[in-house]
């Protein structure tokens, strides 16, 4: 029945132990490379799948809002720390300001090429040099000014 089926049955010789022992003993050692591969390459997708966890919660506790919040209010806190300067005080013998605020208090028209004075206040170039030239004060709070203490301002 195994002579129809090509199988020839013959006993194993020294020489046939020793190639399937070798055999063995390749297989054996190609088989300890691919585990020990396997085994590192699990080991450093383990450690890379715990270093991505503690990063997404690093970055969900970052841009969590109570965090976003607290940030903001340490910004407002920062800004908050130092108040704004007081502004000088309105001279009685001083120009009046007009109610709309981009007019010049000296011409009352819409300022031309912006200035101010030491005081902060804002008008036409011309205008407030020729009256700090006259009366070398402010036109507003008649603090002593000069015209080299005028300054150009650029509005957007």
């Amino acid at each position: 029945a195994l002579w129809f089926q090509g199988i020839t049955i013959s006993r194993l010789t020294s020489e046939d132990y020793r190639d399937f022992s070798m055999a063995e003993e390749i297989a054996k050692k190609q088989s300890s490379y691919i585990s020990q591969a396997g085994s590192k390459a699990l080991g450093f997708m383990r450690t890379l799948l715990i270093a991505s966890a503690v990063g997404f919660k690093l970055l969900e506790w970052y841009f969590s809002p109570e965090n976003i919040n607290r940030q903001e209010s340490q910004n407002i806190a920062d800004l908050r720390s130092v108040p704004p300067p007081i502004p000088p005080a309105l001279s009685p013998n001083g120009v009046s300001l007009p109610s709309n605020r981009s007019l010049c208090p000296l011409c009352h028209e819409s300022r031309k090429n912006p200035a101010i004075s030491v005081s902060g206040y804002a008008f036409c170039f011309l205008c407030l040099q020729h009256y700090v030239s006259e009366h070398k004060q402010c036109p507003v709070t008649c603090l002593p000014c000069d015209e080299t203490q005028i300054r150009r301002i650029y509005e957007a």
